[in-house]
């Protein structure tokens, strides 16, 4: 008999179809409305020369699989990246894999163990920190959540040191605290879609009839609750990929809020519990 309760996803469109496919062979019903748009920003042919040479960096660091995406399809630098010693540092084992299909060799992949607790910027530290020293450089690969840059603006740019730790920014702490020089570039945009009043409604009614929201960024969630400026979450229940993740559902005032490691067959494990 199949699980009575609607599965929520609120992943980017582009990630989302694996998600869908393994949900409902679970005998779920799933829908994804998405609440996260992600957005190439427009680079221009002379900001490949921006990166400067890639010799420079001992390491390329991609904070998501949409961060690997959006820089092959930005930058022609495949014959660029057979640096040697270069290597490339991703957050978990979508970004790891994306890599791979995009012909960069596993034994030049840096991320955390499949069986890690999470997959984020503290795991990927805890397994990189020892491969780059005082004085080196390094290329942070990431997306931006505001408008999207100009042309002068998509350079690499050297990072701040008054840096608040959260996410890829906690990894640019760590980094620049032990003396490595960062550079960081941002290939795509991130925000928020633009939902129908119909859909609205529906969302309203999935919040009051049970269904269970899987969260998979903090994110979404902020974008959510602009969606629904007035919207009271005490009856919402939540499936969250990460403590943080969770965390902002709970301030937000969801009623039922789960966690869940950030792959599917976690997910998977997770719904089933929550039945």
């Amino acid at each position: 008999m199949a699980p009575s309760s609607k599965i929520i996803l609120t992943r980017p469109a582009q990630e989302s179809r694996q998600w869908i496919e393994g949900i409902e062979s679970a005998g779920y019903s799933v829908i994804n409305w998405a609440l996260i748009e992600l957005l190439p920003i427009a680079l221009q042919k002379n900001q490949i020369k921006a990166l400067g040479d890639l010799s420079a960096y001992v390491a390329l660091i991609f904070v998501s699989t949409a961060a690997v995406e959006h820089f092959f399809k930005s930058f022609n630098v495949s014959a660029r990246l057979s640096v040697p010693g270069l290597t490339f540092w991703a957050t978990g084992p979508g970004t790891a894999q994306s890599l791979k299909i995009h012909g960069i060799p596993s034994t030049q992949i840096i991320s955390p163990s499949p069986a890690a607790p999470q997959f984020d910027s503290p795991q990927l530290w805890a397994v990189a920190s020892q491969l780059v020293g005082a004085g080196e450089k390094v290329l942070i690969i990431r997306g931006s959540d505001s408008h999207p840059l100009d042309a002068k603006e998509t350079q690499p740019q050297p990072i701040a040191e008054n840096i608040t730790p959260s996410g890829s920014q906690w990894l640019i702490s760590q980094l620049t605290q032990n003396g490595v020089l960062v550079d960081e570039i941002e290939v795509y945009q991130r925000r928020a879609p633009q939902w129908s009043e119909e859909q609205k409604e529906a969302a309203l009614g999935a919040i009051g009839e049970g269904s269970i929201w899987v969260f998979s960024s903090s994110l979404s969630l902020h974008n959510l609750g602009q969606i629904l400026p007035h919207q009271d979450w005490y009856k919402g229940r939540a499936l969250a990929t990460h403590k943080r993740i969770a965390q902002t559902a709970i301030d937000m005032g969801w009623g039922v809020v789960h966690e869940s490691r950030p792959t599917l067959s976690d997910v998977l494990t997770s719904l089933k519990s929550i039945h």
